[in-house]
């Protein structure tokens, strides 16, 4: 049997100290927030609908200090870790995902006998309805089609401002998707 032995350390930050944590702690998180938004942005920018997230390029922390100069003062191998572990968070989100959701929507059309709408994907038998990759399915209110001009890629909660529908953003995007579907196979002769 084999014994590992390990320590304790307590640390007791001065003041000063502690003070260089939070910031470089909450720089740290400013970073990667930033990454997300951006993210969405690049995603949202190209219609996103492969299930995986390939190509997308990472801002370098120096870049993202000019916006930020507060970040200055922390050091770079925080940063460094940042951009590192949000490369990392992609990489398994692609690993773990990958291209479920065409492999889902082939599957379902091939064993299943309905209509589907779908952004982007080549029929197999089956009636099958593409939407323009500009059509505004998130923006746009499911229950009363008011448009919200204002959301950002980082709300992740649709808010209607005319009918006060909340929904999530994705849930908001499906039904939408799904109700233009109807509408555009009831206009096909």
């Amino acid at each position: 049997m084999v014994k590992q032995k390990g320590y304790r350390y307590r640390l007791k930050p001065t003041t000063k100290q502690r003070q260089n944590l939070n910031q470089a702690f909450g720089c740290a998180r400013k970073l990667y927030n930033f990454y997300v938004d951006d993210l969405y942005r690049q995603l949202e920018a190209r219609a996103y609908e492969s299930g995986r997230i390939d190509n997308v390029s990472v801002k370098e922390a120096s870049a993202v200090k000019q916006l930020f100069p507060y970040m200055k003062d922390v050091d770079s191998l925080a940063f460094a870790n940042v951009k590192q572990n949000f490369t990392k968070a992609i990489s398994q989100f692609n690993n773990k995902h990958g291209n479920t959701y065409k492999k889902r929507s082939r599957k379902w059309v091939k064993t299943k006998g309905h209509v589907l709408t779908f952004s982007d994907l080549k029929g197999r038998g089956k009636v099958l309805i593409k939407l323009d990759k500009w059509f505004p399915s998130s923006k746009t209110c499911s229950d009363c089609g008011a448009m919200h001009e204002h959301l950002e890629l980082s709300d992740r909660i649709f808010a209607c401002p005319e009918c006060a529908l909340v929904i999530g953003r994705d849930h908001n995007a499906a039904i939408n998707i799904r109700q233009q579907g109807i509408v555009m196979l009831l206009s096909i002769d």
